[in-house]
């Protein structure tokens, strides 16, 4: 799979545990890896607004039946057959935790696109720097 990775060059500021958070963008993109079998783009988006962070994460992958869709952030819920069904359980714990909110937008046959929005801050912390 191809990466591709687009951002601001400013730095965007939000206040998170960036272990925990590079754990969730991680979860989402061997998700998105593994749904594109067959090769294919990841695109990594962050997009700032005026009072938060949008990062989307958007696959060439197989898609989402609308019928999984509702279930992908439940434990325990996997479609491989080796899956534990814990890595986007634990994501939307993590984005929960930073009162921020996480989406899935998918169509089988057509890819996956995860938004992820955190609130930003107007001062830098010393872990507050996103992307890292």
């Amino acid at each position: 799979a191809n990466i591709v990775r687009n951002w601001p060059e400013t730095p965007i500021y939000a206040t998170i545990d960036r272990e925990k958070i590079k754990q969730a963008l991680l979860n989402v993109m061997l998700n998105a890896i593994q749904s594109m079998e067959h090769g294919g783009t990841l695109t990594v988006n962050v997009l700032p607004q005026a009072d938060e962070i949008v990062i989307e994460l958007r696959d060439e992958g197989a898609g989402i039946p609308p019928e999984c869709a509702k279930r992908i952030f439940d434990p325990f819920f996997t479609t491989r057959p080796n899956g534990t069904g814990l890595g986007l359980a634990i994501t939307k714990k993590i984005v929960d935790l930073h009162q921020g909110s996480i989406s899935v937008d998918s169509e089988p046959g057509r890819g996956t696109c995860v938004r992820i929005e955190l609130p930003v801050t107007s001062k830098p912390s010393p872990d507050a720097v996103l992307p890292a």
